[in-house]
């Protein structure tokens, strides 16, 4: 896949700041229905909470262990590898959470293969995830009025436009009832449409990004900076491994460097996860 600021177009318009594109290819959902959150108990056991139905909550679900949210971000769902890779690598570390993954795949993706496609696409995803944030908010709410988790032991970690996800997630719980969830954690935040145009001049910044106010920890990992990654986020700390611009095994077309490598079940291990 080439990268996003690489492809062509097609016809645009920008009026008042709002952005309607007129192809006809492609379309996705837009509907808050098709955000899944997947509950995984261990390895091998995997149950979905829907949302407002009590009954759906797993006896396994503890208030007493933290709740770790994992957002994938753009052309990905719940069985993408950045998901798979960091479920599997909490399960198998030391820490003991409450692993949900959150699916909005429907929201970010397409049937198409076609890189123009892929494009039409992203301009959806850009305006369907402060929908999908809003519904992450109101999970975590409900589970809180439930009586299932803490807001000082809830972390969201987010993945390229998930990351920014997070972030507004964060701000809406913090909006609404004025407490911060404990850590937000961004895995290079998606770039285009946030830091830098998508191959159309001054075509940026009409997204929320990821900041630090969005919880009371929020670390950020740049692993592709302006190129795909927003390299102008700043959390509470940031790191760059091996410069955060290209990593090396990665070819300059695959997505953020995958990161999810970077985020591997020994730094899992030697970083805590809350403090």
């Amino acid at each position: 896949m080439q990268p996003l600021c690489c492809m062509q177009f097609s016809i645009v318009f920008i009026t008042l700041g709002n952005i309607a594109i007129l192809h006809g290819f492609v379309t996705i959902s837009n509907s808050v229905e098709d955000v899944h959150f997947y509950f995984h108990s261990d390895e091998s056991t995997v149950k979905e909470i829907k949302f407002k139905e009590a009954s759906s909550v797993d006896a396994q679900f503890s208030p007493r262990k933290f709740t770790i949210l994992i957002i994938h971000g753009f052309w990905s769902d719940k069985d993408s590898e950045m998901p798979t890779m960091l479920t599997k690598a909490y399960l198998e570390s030391s820490v003991e959470a409450n692993i949900i993954v959150v699916d909005w795949g429907k929201l970010v993706t397409t049937k198409s293969s076609d890189d123009k496609d892929k494009v039409h696409a992203y301009f959806d995803a850009l305006t369907n995830f402060p929908l999908v944030a809003q519904r992450i908010a109101d999970f975590v709410m409900w589970l809180k009025k439930l009586g299932h988790l803490k807001y000082e032991k809830v972390q969201l970690v987010g993945h390229s436009l998930g990351a920014h996800t997070a972030g507004m997630a964060g701000s809406i719980i913090w909006d609404r009832i004025g407490r911060h969830i404990k850590r937000i954690s961004g895995l290079d935040p998606a770039g285009p449409g946030f830091e830098f145009s998508i191959g159309i001049p001054d075509l940026k910044n009409f997204s929320r990004k990821l900041i630090r106010h969005d919880g009371e920890f929020v670390d950020v990992y740049h692993t592709s900076m302006s190129t795909k990654g927003d390299s102008s986020i700043d959390g509470h700390v940031d790191f760059y491994p091996n410069g955060g611009v290209k990593q090396p095994g990665c070819p300059d077309n695959d997505i953020h460097g995958r990161v999810g490598n970077f985020v591997s079940k020994r730094r899992i291990e030697h970083v805590p996860v809350f403090f």
